[in-house]
């Protein structure tokens, strides 16, 4: 799309494409919100409420990149999709960068690897998030003074059916500013 903006259908071919999985979209909470200087996210739920942020850029970028994002958007992420066709893809990349470190351990625990999966390639990357920390999702600003700023307010935690009213707060800064 010209505007950079996802729609439901287009986002849902992306999630397809990317990630293997088919996934109806019911509602785009927040669409392509900064997260870094050159990565956008859209935070979204499916038909069954819930909710993922899809980040993407045209940058390299890791799984600990990723995650770092997610937690500065104020999301408590619940877990990372790996990409289509590659189930345990952090598992596996995490076990292979250790043994280039480590080529004499013959036994790998998960414990281990923690580190090294984190190190993964994953962009762009979807998590499903199990709730946003008092009901505020930032989106990154340079010139704040904290580098993030309030995007929307939006209400929701991973069990919970209510359906949540999304607020969005650009306007409102602009008229507190005149």
């Amino acid at each position: 799309m010209s505007d950079g903006l996802f729609s439901p259908s287009t986002l849902a071919k992306q999630v397809a494409g990317y990630f293997g999985v088919e996934m109806s979209i019911e509602r785009i909470i927040a669409n392509t919100i900064s997260v870094s200087r050159t990565a956008k996210a859209t935070v979204f739920t499916n038909a069954h409420k819930e909710l993922y942020v899809f980040i993407a850029g045209p940058t390299h970028l890791t799984y600990a990149d990723m995650r770092k994002m997610v937690l500065h958007m104020n999301l408590v992420p619940a877990d990372a999709l790996p990409p289509a066709g590659q189930a345990d893809y952090f598992e596996q990349y995490g076990e292979a960068r250790f043994q280039e470190v480590f080529p004499g351990r013959s036994s790998v625990s998960p414990a281990d690897i923690r580190y090294y999966k984190t190190l993964a390639p994953y962009n762009p990357a979807l998590w499903r998030i199990d709730e946003v920390r008092d009901g505020e999702i930032y989106e990154w600003d340079p010139d704040s003074s904290t580098s993030w700023r309030l995007a929307v307010k939006y209400f929701y935690q991973h069990g919970l059916t209510r359906d949540s009213v999304v607020i969005p707060h650009r306007g409102a800064a602009s008229h507190k500013n005149k």
